[in-house]
């Protein structure tokens, strides 16, 4: 949650993690997207965003590890709509060929790099891979080093390596 204009330290916070009310999960996070939008929101400057405090963010991996009453069941609310909802903790390419043992028309990787290949088998002829972005992973200990970097003027371009 971010309390207010931040730097990046400001980005990682621990500390007890309150019981989650009716409608609402705990989830906790193993990877999140630092984009362009968040760090405008940290800053206070993104279009249209919400008043401090507020959660940011468009994408995270992480796992629901409690849910408050009334919650809403994602997979139930997928189920009703005919989908079928694959656990990611599986292999999700056996998984998938079990649905479609003829492939999917479409494949969204957001990872690439090494889950390209593994992508690309599961299309069906015809079918339209859509990589995007790669994924680089580092500690997430790291991020304010990498966002610092990123906002010193000394690096160019949109990519930065971090040791």
């Amino acid at each position: 949650m971010l309390p207010g204009v931040v730097e990046p330290e400001g980005l990682l916070r621990t500390g007890p993690v309150p019981a989650p009310a009716a409608g609402q999960a705990v989830i906790r996070m193993e990877a999140a997207d630092v984009s362009f939008a968040e760090q405008q929101m940290r800053r206070g400057r993104y279009y249209d965003q919400p008043p401090f405090p507020f959660v940011p963010g468009y994408d995270l991996v992480g796992i629901v590890t409690a849910v408050g009453a009334d919650a809403p069941r994602r997979h139930d609310s997928l189920r009703d709509l005919d989908v079928i909802p694959v656990d990611y903790h599986a292999d999700v390419s056996a998984a998938v060929r079990k649905i479609a043992p003829e492939g999917v028309d479409a494949v969204f990787d957001h990872l690439g790099m090494r889950s390209l290949p593994a992508s690309w088998q599961l299309l069906a002829s015809g079918g339209t891979l859509v990589s995007y972005g790669t994924a680089a992973t580092f500690p997430l200990a790291r991020a304010a080093d990498t966002l610092r970097l990123a906002e010193s003027h000394t690096v160019a371009g949109k990519i930065v390596l971090s040791p």
